[in-house]
C-alpha cells in the first residue's frame, strides 16, 4: 500500500509540480485547492504527509491547523506547512505541534526529505 499525502494548497503549478515529485516518492497524492475543501478531506481520509499552505481562500491555513489541533491532533505531526506567509504567520504556524514549517520558495530535495521523515500513520 503506497503512502498518501494531500496538498492543500490553490497554486496550481505547484499542484502539478508537487504531484510529480510525490508520485515519483512513492506517495498517492490528493488535493485541496482551499481551506475547507482542505479540512473536509483530512476529517474524512488518512494521510501520511499533509502539506499546507497557510495563505488559503475560504479559509486560513491557520485556522485549518486551530481546527485539527481541536478535533484530529493526531493528524498534527504529519503536517508540513509550506507558505509563502510573512514571518509573523509562519511564527504562528510553529506554535503548533507540526512535523515542520517551510518557506516558499523550498528546495525540491530538502522538501522530500522533510516529507519521508513524516511519522508513519499507525492509524486507521
Amino acid at each position: 500500500m503506497s503512502s498518501r499525502a494531500l496538498v492543500v494548497d490553490a497554486d496550481l503549478n505547484l499542484q502539478v509540480l508537487l504531484k510529480v515529485l510525490l508520485a515519483r516518492a512513492g506517495y498517492t497524492v490528493d488535493f485541496a485547492a482551499d481551506g475547507v475543501e482542505g479540512l473536509q478531506k483530512l476529517l474524512a481520509g488518512i494521510y501520511d504527509a499533509i502539506l499546507l499552505e497557510l495563505l488559503l481562500p475560504s479559509l486560513s491555513g491557520v485556522d485549518v491547523l486551530a481546527r485539527l489541533e481541536r478535533e484530529r491532533p493526531h493528524l498534527m505531526p504529519h503536517i508540513i506547512v509550506v507558505s509563502v506567509a510573512q514571518e509573523r504567520l509562519l511564527q504562528k504556524a510553529r506554535q503548533f505541534p507540526v512535523h515542520a514549517v517551510i518557506r516558499k520558495p523550498f528546495d525540491v530535495a530538502d522538501l522530500l526529505g522533510v516529507v519521508r521523515s513524516c511519522p508513519a500513520t499507525i492509524f486507521g
